[in-house]
């Protein structure tokens, strides 16, 4: 189902707020040997994704030489749709690509929301039981994402939203179902007002939503820059200096101490589970 489609099965309106994430992730940081996990994407409001994303996004796709859909990794390493591309035309392609978030930052009518937790904090933290209810690190991101933009949302607002933001994340298989049971249960037992901002969550084909594919972008560089490699020599890279220079947004990193704690009150029922601190 696209975007479009779920804002319309929704009855979301064009001036309501759709928030769409991908993660590294499959291609970049979902096995222990890769440091950190990161999930990253953008908040805009509906018309934006629908009349400023998706239709010049689509446009430069088409565009000689033409691609399906884009993915940060295939892009990277001339795979998949840059098989047998030249490392320039590829580069012009991603470019223009960050050029549409690039105008839409400036305006301020996109923001970046990421939250990354090193897989050394989570296998130390996590263990036993827990680690059945949270099979890895991509819970915790989740949840470390929509408190960021429960609490923006409501101090921005100063007041009760009067609209739910919806969440799509690109699609994670067998634990779709056990992560939207858990955003579920938040819903039904955090504060009011927290509660009042949470809407849809659901999951689509980045292949055929362009908005994943911009999320897809963000989590890549995002998580790249994070790590600082040595093969970028500390250095940033254009594509994420042009992508955060005027981009409104936040990133939680899980504290490894706050993780623990998390555990705890999990662990001996003393309390309900804290994401939102």
């Amino acid at each position: 189902m696209s975007l479009r489609n779920i804002a319309n099965a929704l009855g979301i309106p064009e001036n309501g707020w759709i928030s769409v994430f991908a993660y590294y992730g499959d291609d970049s940081g979902s096995s222990p040997n890769q440091e950190v996990f990161m999930v990253s994407g953008y908040l805009a409001r509906a018309a934006t994704w629908f009349h400023d994303v998706e239709v010049p996004w689509s446009r430069v796709l088409a565009n000689a030489p033409s691609i399906r859909y884009f993915k940060s990794r295939q892009c990277e390493y001339l795979e998949g749709e840059f098989d047998g591309w030249l490392r320039t035309d590829a580069d012009e392609k991603r470019n223009a690509l960050i050029d549409v978030v690039v105008k839409l930052a400036a305006k301020g009518e996109i923001r970046e929301y990421s939250s990354t937790i090193r897989w050394d904090d989570y296998n130390s933290s996590v263990t036993g039981g827990l680690r059945a209810a949270y099979p890895n690190p991509y819970f915790f991101c989740v949840h470390g994402i929509v408190s960021l933009i429960a609490k923006a949302y409501i101090k921005e607002s100063g007041e009760p939203p009067h609209d739910r933001v919806a969440y799509v994340f690109d699609e994670q298989g067998v634990i779709e179902t056990q992560m939207a049971e858990q955003y579920h249960h938040v819903r039904q037992t955090v504060d009011s007002l927290i509660a009042g901002t949470m809407g849809y969550f659901g999951f689509d084909d980045d292949k055929l939503c362009p908005p994943l594919q911009v999320a897809d972008l963000i989590a890549y560089h995002a998580r790249r820059d994070f790590l600082q490699p040595a093969i970028d020599k500390g250095q940033q890279r254009p594509e994420v200096k042009a992508l955060r220079e005027n981009t409104r947004g936040e990133i939680a990193i899980w504290n490894p101490d706050k993780l623990r704690a998390f555990v705890i009150e999990i662990e001996t029922g003393s309390r309900q589970p804290n994401f939102w601190r």
